[in-house]
C-alpha cells in the first residue's frame, strides 16, 4: 500500500487510537503487546514520542 506523507524533518504528528466498540478494553487487555509493536517500529524507523500533559 502507497501512502501519501509529505516528509519535513522534524515535523510533530499527533494520532490517537481507539476501538470501534469503545466498552471493549482491548487496548489495555494488550497493552504490553502495543509497547512491543512501538518498540520494533522505533528500531525500524527513528521516531521519537513527545508527550505534553
Amino acid at each position: 500500500m502507497q501512502y501519501r506523507r509529505v516528509h519535513i524533518p522534524g515535523a510533530y504528528y499527533f494520532f490517537t487510537g481507539n476501538l470501534a466498540e469503545r466498552n471493549r478494553s482491548l487496548l489495555v487487555d494488550h497493552v504490553t503487546e502495543l509497547r512491543l509493536a512501538f518498540k520494533k517500529t522505533k528500531q525500524d524507523h527513528a521516531f521519537n514520542i513527545v508527550a505534553k500533559t
